[in-house]
Order: C-alpha cells, then sequence, then structure tokens
C-alpha cells in the first residue's frame, strides 16, 4: 500500500488505534484491503474471521500474502463452521501484547458473532471499525443497502461504525471517471451515516498523471493486487 494523499484524520487514525476492523457485504474488497494494511503496517496481525466464502478468504490458496495468516488443515470446516480456537486466540493475545491488528469480519454476521465473544479482551485497546465500501462490486449497491447493514451492525451486536473505507474500483478498467463518480456517491453516504472516510483506493497499476487530486479533501492510498486466479501465474 502506498499513501498518494494523506489527511489529517488517516494519519491520527493510523497512529491512535491498536486495531482495525473491516467490515461490508460480500465483494467489497475487505480482504484486499486487510493484506494492503497487513503489509503497511510493520509488526502487525491478520486476524481472519471471514466465514462466508472458504475459497476468497486470506486462508485460501487465491492470495499471495507477505503477512502471518491463520492456517487451518480443514479449511472448509474453519470456513464453514466459525469457532473460537486456541490459533484465533494465540492472534488476539498477540495484538493484544503490542502488535497492530487488522481483523477481517467477512460479508456476512458470523464474524461479528466471533468478534462479540473477544471483544472485552480487548477493552483495553483502540480499535476502529471501518465499512468498506465498493459501488463497482458484482452487484449493484444503493446508499441506503450500506445504511441497513450499518444499522442492523449496531443492533444486533452493538457494533458502531467509525468510518467509511471507499474501495470502488474495475482493476484494470478503473479510469478516473468510475473512481470520481464513485467517490461522491461515497460523500453522500458519508452525509447519511454521519462517518469520515478513512481512505479512498485506487489501484497501484493504474497511474493518473493528468491531476493532483484536486478537489478530493481525504486520503488516497494506492493498493495492490494479493488475489490471483488459477489462471493466473
Amino acid at each position: 500500500m502506498k499513501i498518494l494523499k494523506s489527511s489529517r484524520f488517516f494519519t491520527e487514525t493510523l497512529a491512535e488505534n491498536d486495531i482495525f476492523i473491516l467490515a461490508g457485504p460480500s465483494g467489497a474488497g475487505k480482504t484486499e484491503i486487510t493484506l494492503n494494511l497487513a503489509a503497511f503496517l510493520p509488526n502487525s496481525m491478520v486476524v481472519d474471521l471471514d466465514f462466508c466464502k472458504g475459497d476468497f478468504t486470506i486462508r485460501s490458496d487465491r492470495f499471495r500474502a507477505p503477512v502471518s495468516v491463520p492456517q487451518k488443515k480443514n479449511p472448509i470446516r474453519y470456513a464453514d463452521t466459525p469457532s473460537l480456537d486456541q490459533e484465533l486466540l494465540s492472534l488476539i493475545g498477540r495484538a493484544c501484547a503490542g502488535n497492530q491488528a487488522i481483523v477481517d469480519l467477512g460479508g456476512d454476521h458470523r464474524g461479528m458473532r466471533i468478534f462479540q465473544v473477544i471483544r472485552p479482551i480487548l477493552t483495553r485497546k483502540k480499535w476502529h471499525l471501518s465499512l468498506v465500501v465498493n459501488f463497482s462490486r458484482p452487484f449493484f449497491e444503493e446508499e441506503r443497502d450500506y445504511c441497513a447493514f450499518a444499522a442492523k451492525t449496531e443492533e444486533m451486536f452493538g457494533l458502531r461504525f467509525h468510518s467509511l473505507i471507499a474501495n470502488t474500483h474495475l482493476m484494470e478498467l478503473t479510469d478516473w471517471a468510475v473512481l470520481w463518480k464513485s467517490w461522491q456517491r461515497v460523500k453522500e453516504l458519508s452525509h447519511l451515516l454521519s462517518l469520515p472516510l478513512f481512505f479512498a483506493t485506487v489501484w497501484e497499476e493504474i497511474v493518473f498523471t493528468d491531476h493532483r487530486w484536486e478537489g478530493f479533501e481525504d486520503a488516497v492510498v494506492a493498493i495492490q493486487r494479493f488475489l490471483y486466479l488459477p489462471w493466473e501465474e
């Protein structure tokens, strides 16, 4: 992850928190951002609570990651049956001992149930919960869908989001028009939810040389793609 444009909120959030938690609908890009944050933050730990799709979690073979992640002998059981096992407790303990941690809660509420269990352990740690927004995800999303997701998360689990992460992109098909249009929608969502924007992402292989992020006051970071498909080398 490379910082293209910083902001005061971005730098303060990174410096002041011990644990960064990502949640949002499936396909928004939480796993990619989790790995990018882990590669960016020194001595950070990844806690994978994504039980939604076994083949698209950090534990799967679809991700090449230069970070330490829990590897299970039986990934299907691990993906389909959320459990607070010794491995997860060990990661949480190491995070509480001084390491920063990035938690991927996945695309449904099963990971949040596990987080409810470990939440008391984190009472002395500062954590930041971000809603990952992607208006170019495979399924069309409206602002009201994200509002409903946030409301349900707070109602069911008492978890209130602290910020948004704008992750709208179409990989190599992304252009400036796609980004700008999506960021305007994220700003509308920010107003609806009264949440600041933590940062917006662009794919690192797309270089925009004809602008200087004018008119966009929030942080922008370039992320790399850790996901690879079976037919890719």
